[in-house]
C-alpha cells in the first residue's frame, strides 16, 4: 500500500498541480493488476500486488476477457460491468451507515464519531468515500469466508484509487478541509490493520524496506500538529471537546480486559535498557518512559488505580510519540527497540475484540521472537507469556459467552413437531 507522503508546514513546499508518477508499462502483468490500473512486478504465481490484498492472482485473465468492442454487445456488457460495481458500492456504503456498532471508539459496544463524521466529509472528498468502501468490504470479507475473494477484490479496487486520492489531498491541505484530511488519513491507518497480518509487514519495521504503516500515523501526526489538537477535537460540527480529558481508572475497566502485573517487570527492563543501549541510551531509555506511562494508564499503577490523561490509554499514542532515531533502530532490527516494541505489540492484545485488530500482537511478538539473538530473547519470555495468557483467558470468556447464549435459544423441536 502506498503511504500517504509527510507534511509539510511551508506552502511554498506544496505543488501546485501534483504530477502522475510515470513507470514502465505492464505488458504482461497479472488480470486483477491490469484492472486495477497498477503496475504489476510480474512475479509468479502470485505478484506482490494480490499477495499484499490477498485476492488470487491470475495471469490468463485479461485474455479470457475480451474488450467491449470484441463483443457483439460491447457497450450493452461494459454498462453492466460499470451497473454491478456501482450496486456494490452502494451495498458496500448501506452496510456501513447501518451497522450497529464499530467497535472503533473506546467502549466495546459505541459508535466512534469519527466514523460518523467521515460520511458527511466523503461526499465532498471522494478520496474519503473509496476508503469507507474498502473498510466495509474488508469487514465483509471477515464475515463471509466464503465471499472473502469477492470483498478483497472490492477492497483492493477501492483502496487503489482512495489512496491516490489521499496524497492528493494531503498535498493540498489547508485549515479548511483538515478534518477530512485527517480523517482520511485515519482510515487509511485503519484500513492496513483491516487487511490483517501480512508477511514481512510488521507494524513498526518490515522486511520489505521501510514500514508502510509508520508513514501513515506521522501524517495523522503531522496534521494535528499543524492545525492544533482543540480544532480536531472539535470535528467537522465544531463541537467545543476537551483535548485533554482526564481518565479516573485504568483503560482496562473500561475494555473489561484482563490486569497484568507489569511494575516489577518493568524496573528490571528500565535498568537493563540504561546499561545496554550504549551510544542510544537516552533514545532508548525515552522510549521506554513514554511506553511506562501507556502501561500505567492501561493497567494502572501497583495498586491498581491511575488518574491522568485519558490519551495516554490510546496505546497507539506511544508509535505516534517516536523519534526517528528510534524508528531507524527498530527497522536495523536492533536488539533494544525490538524487545522494546515487542512490549507495545503486548497491548495490541486488549484490542482483539475489534475484528481489524485481531492476530496483529501475536504476528508481531513472534517475527520478533524469531529474528532477535539468545542473549536479549530472555526479555520477551514475559510479554510472551503474558500474552498467551490473556488469549487463554479470552477463550475462555468467550466459550462461557457462547454457553450462556445457547441457554437461550429457542429448541430446534417444537410443540406438535412430533406428529
Amino acid at each position: 500500500m502506498s503511504p500517504l507522503p509527510p507534511l509539510s508546514s511551508d506552502p511554498a513546499d506544496k505543488p501546485s498541480k501534483p504530477s502522475r508518477r510515470t513507470h514502465r508499462k505492464s505488458r504482461t502483468g497479472c488480470g486483477v493488476c491490469k484492472q486495477r490500473r497498477v503496475k504489476c512486478d510480474e512475479t509468479k504465481p502470485e505478484c506482490q500486488q494480490c499477495t499484499i490484498f490477498g485476492v488470487r492472482c491470475d495471469y490468463s485473465s485479461p485474455a479470457a476477457r475480451p474488450k467491449p468492442s470484441q463483443t457483439p454487445h460491447g457497450p450493452q456488457t461494459l454498462s453492466s460491468v460499470e451497473n454491478a460495481d456501482q450496486v456494490d458500492d452502494l451495498r458496500l456504503l448501506h452496510h456501513f451507515v447501518v451497522r450497529k456498532h464499530d467497535c472503533t471508539a473506546g467502549g466495546l459496544d459505541s459508535r466512534d464519531p469519527l466514523y460518523d463524521h467521515a460520511l458527511l466529509l466523503a461526499f465532498s472528498h471522494s478520496c474519503l468515500m473509496h476508503l469507507i468502501c474498502e473498510f466495509t468490504a474488508l469487514k465483509l470479507a471477515y464475515e463471509q469466508p466464503l465471499r472473502r475473494e469477492h470483498y478483497r477484490a472490492l477492497a483492493a479496487r477501492h483502496s487503489t484509487i482512495g489512496l491516490q486520492g489521499a496524497t492528493d489531498l494531503v498535498r493540498q491541505m489547508d485549515r479548511h478541509d483538515c478534518h477530512a484530511v485527517y480523517t482520511t488519513a485515519t482510515f487509511a491507518c485503519t484500513n492496513f490493520f483491516a487487511r490483517g497480518p501480512q508477511t514481512g509487514e510488521y507494524l513498526l519495521f518490515s522486511e520489505r524496506g521501510p514500514s508502510q504503516w509508520l508513514p501513515l500515523l506521522h501524517g495523522v501526526r503531522t496534521i494535528i500538529d499543524l492545525v492544533g489538537i482543540e480544532k480536531i477535537a472539535a470535528g467537522p460540527m465544531e463541537q467545543p471537546i476537551d483535548p485533554t480529558p482526564q481518565a479516573t481508572e485504568p483503560a482496562t475497566v473500561t475494555l473489561k480486559c484482563a490486569r497484568l502485573d507489569w511494575v516489577r517487570h518493568f524496573e528490571r527492563l528500565q535498568a537493563f535498557v540504561a546499561r545496554s543501549a550504549g551510544s542510544h541510551s537516552l533514545t532508548d531509555v525515552n522510549a521506554l518512559s513514554k511506553l511506562v506511562l501507556v502501561y500505567k494508564a492501561t493497567y494502572g499503577t501497583g495498586d491498581g488505580e491511575f488518574q491522568g490523561d485519558a490519551n495516554q490509554q490510546n496505546i497507539f499514542i506511544w508509535p505516534y510519540q517516536l523519534g526517528q532515531d528510534f524508528m531507524v533502530r527498530m527497522q536495523d532490527r536492533q536488539p533494544v527497540p525490538l524487545i522494546i516494541a515487542t512490549h507495545f505489540a503486548l497491548l495490541l492484545q486488549n484490542l482483539e475484540f475489534k475484528w481489524f485488530m485481531r492476530g496483529w500482537s501475536d504476528h508481531i511478538i513472534s517475527s520478533i521472537y524469531r529474528s532477535i539473538n539468545d542473549e536479549h530473547r530472555v526479555w520477551l519470555d514475559w510479554p510472551v507469556e503474558q500474552a498467551h495468557r490473556l488469549q487463554e483467558q479470552r477463550k475462555a470468556k468467550d466459550l462461557e459467552g457462547s454457553s450462556q447464549a445457547s441457554l437461550y435459544q429457542t429448541p430446534s423441536t417444537e410443540v406438535g413437531d412430533g406428529r
